[in-house]
């Protein structure tokens, strides 16, 4: 599982009351809900998948013995889980490079029956399971991915009091979801390592997003995938 924070820029129109706003960030983020149900289409098998997921635990497992898990490393601040990831990812990343990538469909699949491919009605643009605001999340989860609590932001706020806290920190958050609903992350979200290819100014770029909506009411959320 893996925690990341994402801002929500809502229509300047909606009160900064909690219930407002919950009510209008519900419609914008259930189109990003991994449980909802689509129209049926094409996608790689889940026995190819199975493949890939294997080769991703034996890598993990490998990391886990050379660095130490999550949970072995004892983590108890933002600055040392940020230690921590770095030496996990770059192991990780290791072990994955020294595996094989030639993954080839089951014969017996009763889904695909050999062809690699089956037809699901899953979102495909699926990126959380769940959300809350910032302020409802644990104090662990407050800082795994894209930090809130260090910007001295409430979880209801404005862009003016975000755009500020983004430039005097250099800090952003892991996404921004704008007023038409679309969603900006700054890479692909892992499990408790994040394996994306990090932008290069991703703060420059949300403070850029962000100041196209002037002084809107945002949610900041604590989402998990």
């Amino acid at each position: 599982m893996s925690h990341f924070c994402t801002v929500v820029i809502l229509p300047p129109d909606v009160p900064r009351e909690r219930a407002a706003v919950e009510a209008a960030v519900e419609p914008l983020m259930i189109r990003y809900y991994r449980n909802r149900e689509v129209e049926p289409y094409a996608t790689k098998c889940w026995c190819i998948e199975d493949q890939e997921e294997d080769r991703h635990r034996l890598a993990e497992k490998q990391a886990d013995d050379e660095v130490g898990s999550y949970w072995q490393a004892g983590v108890g601040s933002r600055e040392q889980f940020l230690q921590w990831k770095r030496r996990y990812r770059s192991s990780l990343e290791a072990a994955l490079a020294a595996m094989p990538v030639d993954f080839q469909p089951n014969p017996q699949c009763c889904d695909c029956k050999g062809t690699g491919e089956e037809v699901i009605t899953y979102n495909p643009e699926g990126t959380h399971d769940s959300w809350r605001f910032a302020d409802e999340a644990l104090p662990s989860h407050r800082w795994l991915e894209g930090s809130w609590s260090e910007l001295g932001v409430e979880a209801i706020t404005t862009t003016e009091v975000l755009i500020a806290a983004f430039k005097h920190d250099g800090d952003a958050p892991f996404t921004v979801v704008t007023p038409d609903g679309e969603w900006h992350q700054q890479g692909q979200v892992g499990q408790w390592v994040n394996y994306w290819e990090k932008h290069d100014d991703w703060s420059g770029e949300v403070v850029a997003l962000v100041e196209q909506y002037p002084d809107h009411p945002a949610a900041v959320l604590d989402c998990h995938t």
